[in-house]
């Protein structure tokens, strides 16, 4: 599959090349096509930094337009707050047309971008070079895959493990002043530790074929 990914770049695929490195490449590759597309070219930095500073630039502009600058820690709930103020009149003009051809063109070009930021967001920050088992090389390169052709390819078998974690206390509402929602935040750091306790020992290094 990664060699299929490096020949649609049009590049000459490393097929000795150690997985985990070409995985990298191909990340900082796509990445930096983006980065040319929305930021004008290529950034540098870390690929934290750079992840960061990609959805920033997607989602402040529109936030100055829709939400007078306001934002939030969280890239899901930034992206769940700025659909809140822009589909509603979407939806709307489907039935009284109030909205012009161009401007629900527009405002799906924009829907397009959160749904870009979100996917960014939700690539987890060291997943494989922390820890390059194969599933999780495969796991990650599918998704890749997935969002280049907007395609999704699974290649199984591949083995689950079912973890329930520790039930939580929900208030019934929620404080709007607090910078995060708390109950995301809860879920987020304890699905973070929950990955952590569960990961497999680190892979061996690769050896080539």
């Amino acid at each position: 599959m990664l060699t299929k990914i490096e020949q649609r770049l049009t590049w000459r695929p490393d097929e000795d090349g150690d997985p985990v490195s070409r995985l990298m490449r191909l990340g900082n590759g796509l990445l930096g096509l983006k980065e040319t597309e929305f930021l004008g070219k290529p950034q540098t930095g870390d690929i934290n930094e750079r992840l960061s500073r990609l959805i920033d630039g997607l989602l402040k502009p529109l936030e100055e337009e829709w939400l007078n600058g306001r934002s939030d820690s969280s890239v899901i709930n930034r992206v769940k707050e700025l659909r809140k103020a822009i589909v509603p009149d979407m939806i709307e003009s489907d039935e009284s047309e109030t909205l012009s051809v161009d401007e629900i063109e527009r405002r799906w070009n924009q829907l397009e971008d959160m749904a870009l930021a979100q996917a960014l967001s939700l690539f987890p920050r060291e997943y494989v070079a922390s820890n390059p088992t194969p599933d999780r090389i495969l796991e990650t390169v599918e998704r890749v895959a997935e969002a280049i052709s907007g395609e999704e390819q699974v290649h199984g078998p591949m083995k689950v493990i079912l973890q329930i974690g520790e039930p939580m206390a929900v208030p019934a509402k929620r404080d709007r002043s607090a910078t995060t929602d708390p109950v995301l935040q809860h879920i987020e750091d304890q699905l973070v530790s929950m990955l952590a306790a569960t990961a497999p020992a680190p892979a061996e290094p690769w050896a080539g074929k």
